[in-house]
Parts: structure tokens; C-alpha cells; sequence
């Protein structure tokens, strides 16, 4: 049984005197510890799947299960209950409070869930990803891969089931982005945790086992690209 199973999901949005499809009919299957990616154009509904994916929206159509738990037939607490568990969410834009500290900000959905006194998981997580002397600053100190890198600790600080990447490496230098697909491979491999990336980036999709490129609502497997060999410095 998969980790993440979507079932004939369809969304449409209204836009003016007109209906937008999303996604018509999608079917998605994601094992526990697999990565997946999802690509596809500007507007092809990429992170309206997402979206649904982690119970932030509901289709209009279709079920979204996790861990053969169907999220529309839960309530609208337990649905936050089981994102502040089960879920971690990594955005292009971070997504971090800036008048919190880095330490603060990784905590938040610990505190949320009232899961206190974890202050050692927070600074374990925070070495491991390369920013533990970065604990005490606030977002607005760090560079753009270390705010990534905070905000992948914050999605993985309550040990959730699946990670939810969209555009991870959007808002960064191609250099930068390099390092952090590096880092959000590697934690969600310790982690043991499935992650599913939504991306424009063929250097992230070239990283998953399988990618699913999406157009105009609709979903089809491909294999993954080869990687692009790196050219050697002179």
C-alpha cells in the first residue's frame, strides 16, 4: 500500500467568466522513503498537487489518502493535527517569521502541536544541516540557502511521514540550489521520509526515482532525466 495515494483528482478554479482545470483526473501513487518529482509549465497545476497532497486544499473530485487515512473525510482539526505530524512543507519563498529566531522558527510546529521541551532535537537538527551557528539570527541575517536550509529543518522537525518541496530550489543562485538539493536529499534519507519535489529545475528532477510531468491537468510518467555531467573547472 502506498504512502500517498491520489485517486482521480480533479480541481478547477474560477477565473472570471471562466472555469481553469488544474488537475482532471490525476491518480498518484508515492512509497514511503521514495522521491518523487513533478514537472511541468507555469500553470500546469503543479502545486495545486501539492496542495492537496498535504491536505491544504480539498479536490473537487477524487480522494487524497494518507497512510490509507482519506483527508476530506477528516475534520478540519485533525487535518492540521496530522500536517503538524505527519506533513513538512518547504516552500520556493521560505516562509519563515522574520521577528523569530532561526532556533524559533524550527520549533514553531513542535509548539503548535505542544510538543515542548525538544530543544535538543531543534539544535541537532540545526548542526546537522550545517546552520547550528546560525541558531540565535533571525531570517533577515542569513543567505538564501541557509534560509532554505532552516526551513528544511522546520519540515523535518517533527519527523513527518513525507516532505512536500515546492520549487525548493526557485529562489536561489544555480550554485546554491546544487548544495541544497545536496542537503534535502541527504536529510530526508536520514530522515526515512518519502519527498515529493514540484519543480521547473531538471537538476532536481534528474535526482528522483521517478518523475511525473504534468500538463494541462493531466499526468504521465516518464523516466528520469540523466543527470548533466558537471564541466570540469580548468
Amino acid at each position: 500500500m502506498a504512502l500517498l495515494e491520489l485517486r482521480g483528482v480533479s480541481k478547477r478554479y474560477r477565473q472570471g467568466i471562466h472555469d481553469v482545470v488544474a488537475l482532471d483526473g490525476a491518480d498518484v501513487d508515492v512509497d514511503a522513503g521514495e522521491f518523487v518529482a513533478v514537472v511541468g509549465p507555469s500553470g500546469s497545476g503543479k502545486s495545486t498537487l501539492l496542495h492537496l497532497a498535504g491536505g491544504l486544499d480539498q479536490p473537487d473530485t477524487g480522494t487524497v489518502a494518507l497512510a490509507d487515512r482519506d483527508l476530506a473525510a477528516m475534520s478540519v482539526a485533525d487535518r492540521a493535527r496530522l500536517r503538524r505530524r505527519e506533513i513538512g512543507f518547504v516552500f520556493q519563498f521560505f516562509h519563515l517569521i522574520p521577528t523569530l529566531t532561526v532556533a524559533e522558527n524550527v520549533e514553531l510546529p513542535l509548539l503548535l502541536d505542544r510538543n515542548r521541551g525538544r530543544d535538543g532535537v531543534v539544535a541537532a537538527l540545526l548542526g546537522r544541516l550545517g546552520i547550528g551557528h546560525r541558531a540565535a539570527h533571525r531570517p533577515g541575517e542569513l543567505s538564501g540557502g541557509e534560509m532554505q536550509r532552516a526551513a528544511i529543518a522546520r519540515a523535518l522537525v517533527a519527523g513527518p511521514s513525507i516532505l512536500l518541496a515546492d520549487e525548493p530550489t526557485g529562489n536561489l543562485d544555480r550554485a546554491t540550489g546544487e548544495v541544497i538539493l545536496d542537503v534535502l536529499a541527504e536529510a530526508v534519507s536520514d530522515a526515512g521520509c518519502a519527498l515529493v519535489v514540484v519543480t521547473h529545475d531538471e537538476r532536481a528532477a534528474a535526482r528522483a526515482a521517478r518523475v511525473l510531468h504534468l500538463t494541462d491537468g493531466r499526468l504521465a510518467e516518464r523516466p528520469a532525466p540523466e543527470p548533466r555531467p558537471r564541466r570540469a573547472r580548468s
